[in-house]
């Protein structure tokens, strides 16, 4: 079996379906500070006005508007990405 560094989705569910893998290894610890500060994100003109339209058009079939619009889009790109498993401490 891989070690849990390598592992991804499907194997890391295995490997820690045995109770003998759920046991800690060292001492506890502290996961590192969430962002402080906010990241600005940039998109080039011909996306945002890809986005624009949807949202018109999201808007006009089911009276959302850009916001509710993103959020949703952005939900559906998240949970079709592959998953890496929780974060590491370290």
């Amino acid at each position: 079996m891989t070690t849990p560094e390598k592992m991804i989705g499907k194997q890391e569910y295995e490997h820690y379906a045995k109770a003998e893998n759920q046991t800690p290894k060292g001492p506890a610890c502290r996961r590192k500070q969430n962002l402080t500060e906010m990241v600005p994100v940039r998109f080039e003109a011909d996306v945002l006005e890809e986005v624009r339209r949807r949202a018109d058009a999201g808007r006009a079939q089911h009276g959302r508007s850009l916001v509710p619009t993103r959020r949703t889009t952005n939900s559906r790109r998240v949970s079709s990405l592959p998953s890496e498993g929780p974060p590491r401490c370290g």
